[in-house]
């Protein structure tokens, strides 16, 4: 009985101990096992706000479906415009990210719920994503969260890309889309540190940034005008665009070999034709050669960064304006116009120009033209100078072998257009209050500058080999159509 009780004892402080380790065991293998709840995931948003140029120090909220200020705390962009914001868990898409800069109206985004359920979205927001998400509002004051959130509710964001890319098709044409603007990772904006280069979308933007500011307008205003315009502009399909834009590029520090791909990789440019003339490819070719002459020629100017820039400007808008001219006042097929941008002759008519009627009058403010009213007033007068240029310029026929008239056109606009004296402070300050008119002469239109320019090439025949009559072009009938009449500027 005795050894019963002993092996009875045995047994029960084994089962006790093969107890212990079977609940130890049961509690390593319960806490990997236990199916908890997954923890909800952060949305992520993150963007970058730009105009064109990065928008430094902009509040950045948001607004959701309810009409509320998200709380995500005090968060502003930073000086390449970006900004990231952590969502509350309770919060669903869509939202509104609103964007206000330090002085300037708000721009907007709608942030739909991503197809593939990602919860790290990128939002940019610019005068593009506020077009589209604007007109999808109904246009409610964009101040008012309360308007807003009431407007979201009503909008179908699974179509709002699709729309976006209907507003793009007519405003900017060839194959860009909405995309490329609103959720691209890869958007960089134009900053004042040049240590990065901009991207091609945001090089469009500072085009028409640019655009807006020589009509006398802002870029908001400019997209919904062209958006509401009956004719579609397709701006990308322009020679003038597309030599603003490929200037903006190169003044970004694009890479020539690289701009095609660039702008390949947005839509921006449509494959090339076989058999038809290229001309966005022509200007690729042509316009940083010409800002790299520019740049070397303009010596006087080499130390001051903001004067140079207006020099490259100056020779741009040049060779836009005459492609302009050239388009739609004398009906140039695309054929002229790849010629016109391969001449040398009107290469080297708009390179001397800029020496001769551009660079002395900014050379006047070396070291003093920084400020940016100095900057506006000099921008203007160069605008005017070289208007009045191009239309010089596109009177004369362009072709790789034409007859070399860059003397007599940087002549004529040196001595009829450009300011022909020393350009002061005071000047500046003086023209401000008529757009540079009182310094820059206006020569009035095509016909006028003709009939100028053969007293003119008469006077000074030792400038061209031939007569003016056989180098000029002539304003071919028919041209004013409907579109071009109902279209003019009636005052």
């Amino acid at each position: 009985m005795h050894f019963l009780a002993n092996f009875r004892l045995a047994l029960s402080c084994l089962a006790l101990v093969l107890l212990g380790a079977c609940n130890d065991n049961s509690r390593e293998n319960t806490s990997s096992l236990l199916v908890e709840p997954p923890a909800s995931e952060v949305t992520v948003l993150s963007g970058v706000a730009a105009t064109g140029a990065a928008l430094d120090g902009a509040s950045v909220e948001i607004i959701d479906a309810s009409g509320n200020l998200v709380d995500v705390g005090d968060v502003l962009t930073g000086s390449d415009g970006s900004y990231q914001i952590a969502l509350p868990s309770n919060i669903a898409l869509p939202v509104i990210v609103r964007v206000t800069p330090p002085n300037g109206t708000p721009l907007l985004n709608i942030v739909a719920p991503p197809a593939d359920g990602s919860t790290t979205i990128t939002a940019n927001v610019n005068p593009v994503t506020d077009l589209v998400s604007s007109s999808a509002l109904g246009d409610v004051d964009s101040s008012d969260p309360s308007a807003l959130a009431g407007a979201l509710t009503g909008v179908d964001t699974s179509t709002l890309e699709a729309t976006g890319d209907a507003v793009l098709a007519r405003i900017l044409g060839s194959s860009v889309k909405y995309s490329s603007f609103t959720n691209d990772p890869n958007f960089v904006a134009k900053t004042v540190d040049t240590s990065t280069t901009p991207s091609a979308t945001d090089a469009i933007l500072d085009t028409l940034a640019k655009q807006a500011q020589s009509a006398g307008t802002n870029i908001k205003a400019q997209l919904k005008s062209l958006e509401q315009q009956a004719t579609p502009s397709r701006l990308l399909e322009e020679p003038a665009f597309q030599v603003g834009l490929i200037g903006e590029m190169i003044k970004g520090g694009a890479v020539a070999t690289d701009l095609e791909a660039q702008l390949q990789s947005i839509g921006a440019i449509n494959e090339p034709v076989a058999g038809e003339s290229d001309v966005f490819r022509a200007v690729i070719a042509t316009v940083p050669s010409l800002i790299e002459t520019v740049r070397n020629d303009s010596t006087s100017l080499a130390g001051d960064t903001a004067l140079l820039d207006l020099a490259t400007d100056a020779a741009v808008d040049m060779l836009a304006n005459t492609m302009s001219e050239k388009k739609n006042r004398f009906a140039t097929d695309p054929a002229g116009l790849v010629s016109a941008l391969n001449s040398p002759s009107l290469q080297q008519a708009v390179t001397k120009v800029v020496q001769s009627s551009v660079v002395p009058t900014l050379a006047q403010f070396i070291g003093s033209g920084g400020d940016a009213a100095t900057q506006n007033s000099l921008a203007t007068i160069t605008r005017r100078v070289t208007t009045g240029a191009a239309t010089v310029a596109s009177t004369f026929t362009f072709t790789e072998t034409s007859t070399d008239v860059s003397s007599l056109v940087s002549q004529f606009v040196a001595t009829n257009v450009a300011p022909t004296s020393i350009v002061t402070a005071q000047d500046l300050t003086d023209s401000a209050v008529d757009g540079g008119a009182s310094l820059v002469r206006d020569i009035g239109d095509v016909n006028n500058v003709k009939s100028s320019i053969t007293g003119f090439a008469t006077e000074n025949s030792s400038l061209i080999e031939g007569t003016v009559d056989s180098l000029t072009e002539t304003i071919p009938a028919g041209i004013w159509d409907q579109a071009v009449w109902s279209n003019f500027n009636w005052g």
